[in-house]
């Protein structure tokens, strides 16, 4: 089992790494809506998860976990982001005011699309090295199916939402549609877990 310190520090490192790059593109402000849409949700949900019984972490203490699940996922999701946007918008994404709603849409499915072949490696990593453990059934190196569609679901929500409100194609009051875009998106990935979490326990039940 690894040492618990180093994925902590990995994770704040490359977070914080993540964090300068976005202020130094665009500014304190789009940093802001950053950790505000990003923070709360994975928090949020993680804590669903590690009640729910799903799977633990390997400091077993909801503050530490916390932690590592807020700077965990700006490190997983930012730089999926970032080459997605590239992709979509081209290399000089972060000069522009505005994105329109279905290319939105568009960089949030492909982040989410990276985020999960990312997971595809890290996740028996991590198993392995004892950083998190699973305690349901588990089918791809020591991690369930279920896994990979939240990390797809978080990926693509707060990517959208961010996207949303940094490069707005209207003006939004960040103080009042931040909290609403976030509620939003956990009763998204929430309800979107249990539908494709009944569909793949149909699926692997067989005849």
């Amino acid at each position: 089992m690894i040492d618990p310190l180093t994925p902590m520090l990995l994770v704040v490192f490359s977070a914080v790494i993540y964090c300068w790059h976005l202020y130094k593109v665009r500014g304190h402000r789009d940093l802001r809506i950053l950790i505000a849409v990003f923070m709360p949700i994975a928090i949020i949900i993680e804590f669903i998860g590690v009640y729910s019984g799903a799977y633990e972490y390997i400091w077993r203490n909801y503050l530490l976990n916390s932690i590592f699940v807020a700077f965990g996922w700006i490190s997983n999701i930012y730089p999926n982001m970032h080459v997605a946007m590239m992709l979509i918008e081209g290399k000089n994404y972060y000069r522009k005011k505005t994105i329109p709603i279905r290319r939105n849409i568009m960089i949030g499915f492909l982040t989410g699309i990276f985020a999960v072949l990312y997971d595809l490696f890290l996740d028996p990593i991590a198993v392995h090295l004892g950083i998190w453990t699973w305690n349901v059934p588990t089918h791809w190196y020591g991690a369930p199916l279920g896994n990979f569609i939240g990390w797809w679901l978080i990926a693509f929500s707060s990517t959208s939402t961010y996207i949303l409100l940094a490069y707005p194609n209207r003006k939004y009051r960040l103080e009042l549609w931040i909290p609403i875009m976030v509620i939003i998106d956990i009763v998204f990935i929430v309800l979107m877990l249990g539908v494709f979490g009944q569909i793949l326990t149909l699926m692997l039940a067989g005849p």
